[in-house]
């Protein structure tokens, strides 16, 4: 019986990978490779001991970040950072936006909006490291 449920992604599913969040989280973030690896290993077993049962990619790193976050990894967790747009403002965006153009340029902003903030947050921890 295998204790880690398969990973929804793109319309398919495939087993779960722990190399591929070590590797993210290698290539996005600045974790040493003990590190990341003992943040994979925290993830799966919290995966199986929450018997969670479908996984995607965005659930894995909203796992991942959250272990991040409670190991004081604030740095990497700001980094390992994604742009989402909760889908209950999906709708409200609609209301606001009715040409199809316009929807997608609002989406594009919140998007490059929150991108700001996070890169502002990242540049200001690594003005305190310095100084």
């Amino acid at each position: 019986m295998n204790l880690l449920p398969e990973v929804l992604r793109k319309g398919s599913s495939m087993e779960f990978d722990a190399a591929k969040i070590y590797n993210s989280l290698l290539n996005e973030t600045s974790l040493t490779p003990k590190e990341a690896k003992h943040i994979c290993e925290l993830t799966t077993r919290r995966i199986i001991s929450n018997n969670i049962a479908f996984l995607s990619g965005p659930h894995i790193r909203e796992i991942v970040c959250s272990i991040l976050s409670e190991n004081n990894y604030s740095k990497e967790r700001k980094q390992y950072s994604t742009s989402r747009i909760a889908l209950a403002d999906f709708p409200k965006i609609r209301k606001i936006y009715t040409k199809k153009v316009d929807y997608h340029k609002a989406i594009a902003f919140m998007i490059l909006c929150e991108e700001r903030v996070m890169r502002r947050l990242i540049r200001n921890d690594k003005e305190q490291e310095a100084g």
